[in-house]
Order: structure tokens, then sequence, then C-alpha cells
């Protein structure tokens, strides 16, 4: 599958947005104010647009499996070799990172995905924004089991699955905390980004007039909602309608082409979900250094820093680390339907972006 270049410009934005949230609530930790309300909390709609971009990548890059032979158990080996490796090492450092007390339990269900209440009552794995992944990795269960079918069958029939969900999570009033989490509204977002994906396919194109209303009305959505959180039934249609918007203007007409911020683009992409999981630990890290500084009143520039640093390393890990240690754990996971395992892998996982997106230079 060809690079969209549209698509690797929103991943790189999504995460440095969510990357630029999370360092503005670590300056009110700061001062003492983490009960304050965040400055800038809408750029959490970061994740909204993930989510998009995952339903819109999944359809797109699968075309190869949609009802072939082992295209389930292919697709979801990628899945695994594409999240795991960073996942893993970032929440084995969060642990004495961030000092948190846990159980065994919750360390098993951090690394497995599944959602598990904390002693605090809290519905977190222990890298708090591995959140997203419990979302992701049911997504992923969900689509592997359409696959069995042609795209026309199982786009509409994932779509009425994820519109459903939240439904039975209300009418059901379900007790378990992984039942209650993966029932919440904002799995209707991967649906949007199928949605877009089947219009992608089906030929449909906007105008670069429409698509540039299209983006503008959706980023002035995003920042005058107020802001919602994770379990909301608002935050489908004042974050998630508006990142279906931005998708849908970057990929229903003609590409952003080549040239000097397209390469910018294309690595910022590519290294956007080192950029997810590094940025917390980096904050964090920051915090502890916090308390050593000599010039307690520049947390502006101490701040500028670590976002800087969390650039850095996430660009140099993704090519020293992440992206070889996919490739390593993609030969092990390799069924005997190898052709359809991809023989380069990237993409993003937070992201959803397919190892055949994104990066010539592998999948």
């Amino acid at each position: 599958m060809p690079t969209i270049v549209a698509i690797q410009a929103l991943r790189a934005i999504a995460a440095i947005a969510v990357a630029l949230c999370h360092f503005s609530q670590v300056s009110l930790i700061l001062h003492g104010h983490t009960n304050d309300p965040i400055p800038g909390f809408q750029l959490g709609a970061g994740v909204d647009l993930f989510f998009v971009i995952s339903g819109f990548i999944m359809v797109y890059s699968s075309e190869p499996l949609f009802a072939a032979s082992g295209g389930a158990r292919t697709f979801f080996a990628r899945r695994i070799a594409r999240i795991v490796p960073l996942y893993w090492i970032t929440t084995l450092i969060a642990i004495p990172l961030f000092a948190q007390p846990y159980r065994w339990s919750e360390v098993a269900c951090s690394i497995l995905f599944i959602p598990c209440a904390r002693a605090s009552g809290e519905i977190a794995p222990l890298n708090g924004v591995g959140w997203t992944l419990n979302y992701e990795m049911f997504f992923y269960v969900l689509f592997a089991c359409v696959l069995v079918w042609p795209r026309r069958v199982a786009a509409p029939a994932l779509c009425v699955a994820l519109a459903a969900i939240p439904l039975f999570g209300v009418l059901l009033t379900l007790q378990a905390a992984a039942l209650r989490f993966w029932s919440q509204p904002i799995v209707i977002e991967f649906a949007l980004g199928v949605l877009i994906a089947t219009l992608y396919r089906s030929g449909v194109s906007l105008g670069w007039m429409h698509r540039c209303a299209l983006a503008l009305a959706a980023i002035a959505t995003i920042a005058l909602a107020s802001p919602v959180y994770p379990l909301s039934w608002h935050r489908p249609l004042y974050w998630g309608v508006p990142a279906a918007a931005l998708v849908a203007a970057a990929v229903l007409g003609r590409d952003l082409g080549e040239g000097f911020f397209a390469g910018i683009a294309r690595r910022l992409g590519d290294a956007s979900y080192s950029i997810y999981l590094i940025h917390p630990l980096v904050g964090g890290a920051f915090i502890w250094l916090w308390t050593w500084s000599p010039h307690p009143n520049h947390e502006r520039a101490l701040l500028t820093i670590a976002f800087l640093v969390t650039l850095g390393l996430s660009l140099g890990g993704y090519h020293l680390f992440e992206r070889p240690a996919t490739r390593r754990l993609a030969a092990v996971l390799a069924w005997p339907g190898r052709r359809l395992m991809a023989t380069r892998i990237s993409g993003s996982a937070i992201g959803g972006v397919d190892p055949n997106i994104g990066d010539r230079t592998k999948a």
C-alpha cells in the first residue's frame, strides 16, 4: 500500500498535541495545582484523532486480508508485533519512575491490555497513556473477527458492532471493569474511521476548498468545545466527529505529495507511537529533576527542554529500538501463511497505522 503523507502528518499532530496537553498538566503539578483545569485540555483530542486514523488505516491496509485464509491470524500477529515491544518497555520503566504502588495482577493486566480497576478505583494501566491501547487492542480483536468476510460485508458489520456495543453497555449495566471500559462510547470513533476508509475505497473525492472548510470547521469545533473526558457520551460528538472530519479532509482528495514538509511529516509520523509512549516518562523524569533545580521559576524553559528531549528520544528510539524490535517479533510470530505477513513493519499502534504505511524503507 502506498504511503499516505497526510495521514503521517495527522499522526504527528495527534501525538504532539497529546504530549503538549500532558506537559501543561506537568506545569500545574510543579506549582502544586494538580486539580486545576489543564490549559489546552482540548489538545487531548489527539487521542480521538488517533482512533479515527486507526479505523481508517486498518481497512485501508488490510485489503488483501479480507476473506483470505489465515487473514485474521496474520493481521493480529502483525498488530502484536507492532505495539507490544515499546509498550512493555515503557510500562516497566513507568513502574519505578512514578513510584506507583501496584499489585502483580495489575502488572499482568497492563501488559496484556486488559482494563482492570486499580486500588484507587481507577481503571487504568500502570503506564497511564496505555488506556488508549486497551481500546486499540479491543478494536483489533473485533477487526480480526470480521476479516473472515469480504470488505463490503466486513466494514458495515464492524461499524454496526462498534455502534451497538456502547448501547448494550448502558442497557445491561455491566459490572466487570473490563466490560464497562470497552463498552464506552469512545469506541464509536473507530467506526468513523472505517466509514471514511469505505468512502476512500469507493473513490469519493472532495475539492480542495471543501477539504479546507471541513478541516477548519473541525479545528474550530474542537477548540471551542467544552473539555470532555474518556468515559463520556459527549466525547465522540465534540471531539470524535471533528477528528473524523479532519481525517476525511486529509484523505478524500489529492495527497500532500513529496517535498521537505512531506519528509518531516513522514519522520514524525513514524515516531508518533514513540512520542505518545515516551512523553509521560520524560514528564515524570522532569518532575523529579524539578526538585533539584536551582532555578525553580524556570519551569517553561524546563518543559520546552522536556518536549525537545521527547522528540529526540522518540526519533532515535524509533530507528534504534522500535522498528528493529517490531521486525524481530514479527519474524517470531510469522505464521505458515507467511506471504500474507508484511515483510517490513512499521506504522503506529495508537494511530492504527499499518506496517505498510508511512515508511517506504519498511512497513
